[in-house]
Order: structure tokens, then C-alpha cells, then sequence
């Protein structure tokens, strides 16, 4: 138990960086439009998260674990 809460504020805490982004989406197949459309935001968002010019926000890192997770299901 003690370890999964660990995990748990690791995740909620752990922020990303721009090309973590990037290598995640073409580590996993997705096109920043459709990253875009899953996330609810325009893909000029996904683009400019990845370049740098927007912070990449703290949330992402859990919602593309659960996106990984579950899949074309999303």
C-alpha cells in the first residue's frame, strides 16, 4: 500500500517536459491531431507543448498514462 501512494504522488507531482511529450506520442502512434481530439484541445496546443512554447501542463502526464492504458477506447 505504502508503495502505490508513493506512485501515486510521483505521478500527481512529476511534470513533464516538451520532448517527453513528443517522445511519448511517437513512441505510442499518435498524430498531434489525434492526441488533440482525445485531449479536448486544439492541436496547436499539442504543437506548441512540444516545442516549448507553452508549458506542457502538470495533469498531462497522468491523463497520457490513462490514455496508454485504455487505448483506441478513449
Amino acid at each position: 500500500m505504502k508503495l502505490l501512494a508513493k506512485y501515486r504522488r510521483k505521478v500527481y507531482t512529476a511534470g513533464m517536459e516538451s520532448h517527453e511529450l513528443k517522445q511519448w506520442r511517437e513512441r505510442t502512434g499518435y498524430s498531434q491531431g489525434k492526441l488533440a481530439r482525445i485531449l479536448g484541445v486544439d492541436v496547436m496546443t499539442v504543437s506548441r507543448w512540444e516545442r516549448g512554447i507553452m508549458k506542457v501542463p502538470p495533469f498531462l502526464k497522468l491523463a497520457l498514462a490513462y490514455i496508454e492504458s485504455e487505448g483506441e477506447k478513449v
